[in-house]
């Protein structure tokens, strides 16, 4: 530990599987993520999971659960032709996803309404920040 030093790391640095590897070398290591506040639905799903295969989901997980319920949202609302559903996901809109809020633009770019700042305490990543974001702002 160096003193007056701040690390960084991408969000895949604060993953607890990393974290149970690498051990203390991670402790104080900062990550600025939209990951890590679970919605109520992908809670329950991550625990199905969890009691299904006994191992933790990462937060990709989280993303293909968000896109297959965006997708689903989709068939629901215009039917199964993909062209319809290409056009239906073109149109900018806001979605629930496993995080939070998720604006996708007609691009498919991805606004969401949380950044977290995450930091590696006692060998697990904690929120030691969370920064409101405008999704409606392109």
């Amino acid at each position: 530990k160096l003193p007056n030093s701040y690390f960084a790391s991408s969000t895949w640095g604060y993953q607890q599987l990393l974290v149970d590897f690498a051990g203390p070398i991670l402790e104080d290591i900062a990550v600025a993520s939209e990951f890590g506040n679970m919605s109520t639905s992908f809670k329950k799903y991550r625990e199905s999971l969890i009691n299904l295969y006994q191992i933790k989901p990462t937060f990709a997980s989280g993303i293909s659960y968000s896109a297959a319920k965006i997708v689903l949202q989709a068939i629901k609302n215009v039917g199964s032709n993909s062209s319809d559903i290409k056009e239906y996901l073109s149109t900018p809109r806001e979605y629930e996803y496993a995080y939070g809020k998720v604006k996708l633009n007609e691009f498919g770019d991805a606004h969401v309404d949380t950044f977290n700042i995450i930091k590696i305490l006692n060998n697990k990543p904690e929120i030691i920040k969370k920064i409101k974001m405008s999704i409606n702002e392109e």
